[in-house]
């Protein structure tokens, strides 16, 4: 009977270690813009580098006729573990006055771009395009707005979906026209 027990035990173990081990998710993210025809620049969504923080950023005056602001994309570096599989990631981008309420989301695909093994029998990925050309000024009017952004992750484990949310806040940074 103790023998059973302690059999039944170690499986338990050993069953619970795997499940652990399948796990994927965001290690750092970025959104790729263009201001008034520049160069792609890449903002900090979950991420701490040396680039500048999208969150509570501010992106500018803005008039249409002669300036621009391009959403261009979007970078993810993300991880796999113990056999959990990433299928695709996405950015999440919606645009709003500050005195309203943010209506529904549009979103962006990221295609993969690159892998390499890591130290949990999965791999670390890169998910990246930076070619996606969305106007973020046509149809606005005069006022203060927010862009807002996130992003999420199709996964194989663990609820089938990774977010890059900042706590579930979101990312905003606001631009006036």
């Amino acid at each position: 009977m103790f023998g059973m027990k302690k059999l039944s035990f170690i499986l338990l173990f050993v069953l619970s270690s795997l499940s652990w081990g399948q796990s994927a998710g965001f290690n750092n993210t970025f959104a790729v813009l263009s201001l008034n025809n520049g160069a792609n620049t890449y903002y900090d969504l979950n991420a701490s580098t040396a680039n500048q923080d999208f969150n509570n950023a501010t992106l500018g005056n803005f008039n249409p006729a002669f300036n621009t602001l391009v959403l261009n994309g979007a970078e993810h570096n993300v991880w796999k573990c113990g056999g959990c599989d990433l299928t695709s990631t996405r950015l999440y981008y919606r645009i709003y006055l500050t005195s309203n309420i943010g209506g529904a989301f549009s979103s962006i695909n990221l295609p993969w771009a690159s892998g390499f093994n890591n130290g949990c029998g999965g791999q670390d990925q890169v998910w990246s395009i930076t070619n996606s050309n969305v106007n973020l000024l046509s149809g606005l009017s005069a006022g203060t707005y927010y862009l807002e952004l996130y992003s999420d992750a199709s996964i194989t484990c663990s609820g089938g979906t990774a977010y890059a949310s900042n706590g579930g806040a979101n990312y905003k940074a606001t631009f006036t026209v």
